[in-house]
């Protein structure tokens, strides 16, 4: 490796790092001051407890920290070098633009494997792990009161378990329904949350019909369910969000025959979203490149700043929004993130190879 490359790479991933890590740090204290109250009501919560749930709040957000981190420090980077004239030292040496900006695509590249090794390994079991920690210590908050009213359990036989609450003080389940089949339902007012003994209190059990009519067939003041199983951990949460599996499983999950014609469109947009967007960071150095390396004793750095986060920030919600289009069905999931992506990227690669920098 050349001096100049380990000057780059050196500049390069110092600036990514402190940005990278002083957003992340900024937005702990945000989030940190909106759960103090919670913190300091607990008196069983531990120092490390806390310093994983940041992390995987950490691990939540980085598909979006590492394309802003990256944002900031191509900018920061390149326009020093400019600045400096060492950009144009380096070209009267012989070396092309392009040649230059390979270590920053380097880094850039390396920002998409973490992002999709983390969609696919890290950010599953710490998004469970978020929710495990804020159902134990935030029970006071406001977020904590607001939780969703339906809960709905997938079980192994392919029914459904939907309940209204989870009454932790004793250890039941409020207002469910066990729908086996569409042809057998269960009307439970109160189901013990423990799997290992299903005693249910208040039950109802409605079966169709031969003239096709829902008919209660009879009700048990008390009656033991040997047939309805489920995992502990499912008694406290609901189905967790398919913007929250990992590749595979969506992969999974779309090739199968079960999947319902209401969760084949979520299923699809989860993927297609955790595919291309990891696409963002070599994007970013492309499209940034240009408008970098422009020579000037009069530029404005701040107004190169303030419209490439505004581009960034606007592209993010336009993904988000085209994301709710396309799990209601309403457009196809490659236009969820796929092809605004593809049609940018090649602008910007036509821009970057064909035009002169």
């Amino acid at each position: 490796m050349q001096t100049w490359q380990r000057y780059f790479f050196r500049e390069i991933i110092k600036t990514f790092l402190f940005f990278l890590f002083s957003f992340f740090f900024i937005y702990s204290l945000i989030e940190y001051s909106m759960r103090m109250d919670d913190f300091f009501k607990d008196h069983n919560l531990q120092i490390r407890e806390v310093v994983l749930y940041y992390v995987n709040q950490f691990l939540k957000r980085l598909d979006f920290l590492l394309p802003m981190a990256l944002l900031l420090s191509t900018i920061k980077v390149l326009t020093t070098l400019t600045t400096r004239s060492e950009w144009i030292v380096l070209q009267a040496a012989g070396l092309s633009s392009r040649k230059l900006l390979r270590p920053f695509f380097i880094v850039a590249c390396g920002s998409s494997l973490l992002i999709y090794a983390n969609f696919q390994f890290f950010l599953p079991p710490a998004l469970r792990s978020i929710d495990d920690f804020r159902i134990n210590h935030f029970h006071g908050s406001h977020m904590a009161q607001h939780r969703e009213l339906i809960h709905l359990i997938p079980l192994k036989d392919n029914s459904k378990l939907i309940y209204q609450t989870h009454d932790a003080q004793n250890h039941r389940l409020f207002d469910v329904l066990w729908i086996k089949n569409i042809n057998d339902i269960w009307r439970i007012k109160y189901l013990n949350a423990d799997p290992t003994y299903p005693l249910a209190q208040c039950v109802d059990h409605i079966v169709r019909t031969p003239s096709g009519i829902l008919e209660k067939a009879d009700s048990h003041d008390q009656i033991l369910l040997h047939e309805l199983k489920w995992h502990p951990r499912m008694a406290r949460k609901g189905l967790a969000p398919f913007e929250q599996r990992s590749i595979s499983e969506l992969s999974h999950l779309l090739s199968q025959a079960k999947s319902s014609p209401y969760e084949i469109p979520k299923i699809s947009t989860a993927l297609c979203f955790k595919l291309a967007v990891p696409l963002l960071s070599p994007l970013i150095v492309a499209a940034l490149a240009p408008f970098c390396l422009v020579f000037s004793r009069q530029r404005h750095f701040f107004l190169l700043y303030a419209i490439a986060l505004f581009s960034l920030f606007a592209l993010y919600v336009l993904l988000d929004s085209l994301t709710i289009l396309s799990d209601s069905g309403l457009i196809s999931p490659l236009l969820a993130a796929p092809v605004p992506l593809a049609l940018l990227g090649t602008f910007f690669s036509w821009r970057f190879f064909f035009k002169p920098l």
